[in-house]
């Protein structure tokens, strides 16, 4: 008997349902989420046409929309003392220019929930001071007093040797906190990219339970398992409730466009509805430079458009017609959507 697969797309504003039986697409449908949200409009398209998901595959960008926000209110960093201040000093200047006052990049999470660890290995991963029962429970209470939900553990030289640092995590685990711990990739020579990829799976993991639940919600709904929802990372992989793939999943729509379309050597522009995109195939880049500066994440080079679809169209006084700088998006829309008062 033919599976039934469901492909499921997920931008900031927009969603896109396929639906196959085996190898032959049944049905399409495209959503708007602002009025259409997933959790009851996936759900109706499943049950109108009796279709119970065996697998249902989501590329999502929705989480996306809430980069621009304050993100790390309650999660906590775990460090190699001494290095408390570096997630600070290492943030990027806002300006790229020369200036006698550079401003740094507002941090992912705050200082004041940065706390030191005495335990230490060398980049050879020999242990040189073992982890302290007391000072775990030192920090333990002062997680309880200032309310924190989340944990990162970002200690130095973990790639070499992950005892101390599944240590910690483990010790926090057992007291109920979420905590990411995942160590940086065997190539890097820096610390600090799968330092911020921690932090930011951290930020955004409520962000992307809630998105979780939505798809879940309309999958029970038709009369389906949750269980059969995958979500795709930036190197294509499927996974599940894995925290430490969070982040990974902003590039999994670009990975889906790279396998689909060209050979090897080819460079695909894409013209999203939300955005304009050039991918490049071949061999991956394994930083994301990010606005907090750069994260691990291995996927296709891909560069954003100066031109996107929802720029701001203005009357310029010198060459009279001119677009904005800032992607408005689609919320709460153009003019032509009935919905916003700017023409783009």
């Amino acid at each position: 008997m033919a599976k039934t697969l469901v492909g499921l797309h997920v931008g900031v504003s927009f969603a896109e349902i396929a639906l196959w039986k085996g190898q032959t697409l049944i049905a399409t449908r495209r959503l708007y989420l602002p009025s259409e949200p997933i959790a009851i409009h996936l759900g109706r398209f499943l049950q109108e046409h009796q279709a119970i998901p065996d697998r249902l595959v989501v590329a999502s960008r929705y989480i996306e929309k809430v980069l621009d926000s304050r993100l790390g209110g309650t999660v906590a960093q775990i460090v190699t003392a001494g290095f408390e201040t570096w997630p600070i000093l290492r943030q990027p200047t806002l300006s790229p220019h020369f200036e006698l006052r550079p401003v740094r990049q507002a941090p992912l999470a705050s200082q004041d929930l940065i706390f030191g660890l005495s335990a230490r290995m060398d980049h050879t991963g020999k242990e040189l001071k073992p982890v302290v029962p007391e000072d775990l429970e030192f920090i333990l209470s002062k997680f309880k007093m200032m309310g924190v939900k989340r944990v990162c553990v970002n200690l130095l030289f973990a790639q070499a040797n992950p005892t101390h640092q599944i240590q910690v995590a483990d010790f926090f685990k057992t007291h109920g906190f979420e905590v990411f711990a995942a160590q940086r990739e065997k190539d890097s020579n820096d610390e600090m990219p799968a330092w911020r990829k921690n932090l930011l799976n951290a930020c955004l993991s409520g962000v992307f339970q809630e998105h979780f639940e939505e798809i879940a919600k309309a999958v029970e709904t038709a009369g389906g398992r949750r269980d059969c929802i995958y979500f795709i990372n930036s190197h294509g992989e499927p996974f599940q409730k894995n925290p430490d793939q969070v982040a990974s999943s902003l590039f999994g729509w670009s990975h889906s466009v790279a396998m689909a379309l060209g050979g090897d050597d080819t460079a695909i522009l894409y013209l999203g509805l939300e955005s304009f995109y050039l991918i490049e195939k071949g061999d991956p880049q394994s930083l994301w430079k990010s606005q907090w500066g750069p994260i691990e994440a291995k996927t296709e080079n891909h560069f954003r458009l100066a031109i996107q679809p929802t720029l701001e169209v203005m009357n310029d006084s010198i060459e009279g017609i001119s677009f904005g700088d800032v992607n408005l998006g689609y919320e709460p829309g153009p003019i032509c959507f009935g919905r916003g008062l700017r023409p783009m």
